[in-house]
């Protein structure tokens, strides 16, 4: 089934440069600090060379950018999370995988901002898929657009904890390679909405 571009109603934050930049350059520190822990624990290991090779193996550091950690078949380990606060929202930027001992046994400080509102009530997305986000494969985007649609939006909808107050919430995506996974955080009574689990990928 071919997917195309529609502008569709949904709940969707958009992260533009300078705060694109500053995201990619802890993103690329943290890919750093896994690999030479992983390189530090095992003579060969396998990352992703992000010029066109796919999954290979290395023995040394690659040069900075050039290639990311094999953090499992589709990807993931990293989760954004935002809460609108009426004209502005909050971001944060987390390594869910801190403290793995295949990956960083330490803490992991995430990065945060709190910047102008970037939730929209709509946005060109692609038909079918009711999700969006970047590849975690290729994370350097000058522009990162997260979000749900369609169906995971009816759900939302129909969740027991639903309001209109979207203050109430944390919404939390984590990219992969197969898609973005998306919950959703009621505040006061941490309770989880998964998405994908009930909606399916």
């Amino acid at each position: 089934m071919n997917s195309q571009l529609v502008t569709c109603p949904g709940i969707f934050f958009r992260i533009r440069d300078p705060y694109t930049s500053q995201i990619v350059s802890w993103r690329r520190d943290v890919d750093e600090a896994v690999l030479r822990y992983q390189l530090g624990r095992s003579r060969e290991i396998m990352a992703f060379g992000l010029d066109g090779q796919g999954l290979t193996t290395i023995s040394k550091m690659p040069e900075r950018g050039k290639a990311i950690p094999y953090y499992g078949t589709v990807g993931g380990g990293f989760e954004f999370a935002f809460h609108p606060m009426g004209d502005q929202t909050e971001v944060t930027v987390g390594a869910v995988f801190e403290g793995h001992p295949l990956f960083h046994p330490d803490p992991i400080e995430p990065i945060g901002f709190i910047i102008p509102n970037i939730m929209l009530p709509q946005a060109e997305v692609y038909e079918h898929v009711g999700t969006t986000g970047p590849d975690d494969v290729i994370p350097y985007l000058p522009e990162f657009l997260f979000g749900f649609y369609g169906k995971y939006l009816n759900i939302f909808h129909e969740w027991e904890w639903y309001s209109e107050d979207l203050e109430k919430y944390d919404f939390l995506f984590s990219p992969t390679s197969v898609g973005t996974a998306a919950l959703v955080r009621h505040r006061e009574s941490d309770t989880l909405l998964d998405l994908m689990q009930i909606g399916g990928w």
